[in-house]
């Protein structure tokens, strides 16, 4: 085997174990080997969150945003498939919020006929790396 076929061999080897392990008990990823060293972060930052409605004032929050970089992957399966192990690898996290709350913040519409607005707004307290979707599905 040449240098470029055995690298793509380790990575296909590495992602078919990763896969396993994602199907059977949907472990959370902090580390890929093919990026040895690289680790998956995800943190909320402080922001000035600006809450807008037409005709009203723009009233602006202490609020915080998530962001990081979470791990994913997508290996190709094969069509039509001879049984149910041969399924894609894919494993998806994103960062998003861990904790947070919805409060509600009152507009002052001046001009209008409903005087004040109210809206809810999501507060995020903390962040972590997860699942993209609820439920990942295999295949």
């Amino acid at each position: 085997m040449d240098s470029r076929t055995l690298a793509m061999f380790y990575i296909f080897t590495i992602l078919s174990l990763n896969s396993v392990n994602a199907r059977e008990k949907s472990p959370r990823l902090s580390s890929l080997p093919l990026y040895n060293g690289v680790k998956s972060w995800c943190r909320s930052v402080e922001i000035q969150h600006s809450i807008q409605e037409p005709g009203c004032e723009t009233k602006v929050i202490e609020n915080r945003a998530c962001m990081g970089q979470c791990f994913s992957y997508y290996a190709p399966g094969t069509h039509p498939r001879k049984d149910l192990s041969d399924k894609r690898m894919k494993y998806c996290d994103m960062c998003k919020p861990s904790l947070k709350s919805w409060t509600k913040v009152s507009l002052d519409c001046p001009g209008t006929n409903h005087g004040q607005v109210d809206k809810l707004v999501e507060i995020i307290y903390s962040c972590t790396c997860q699942k993209c979707i609820k439920d990942l599905k295999q295949g």
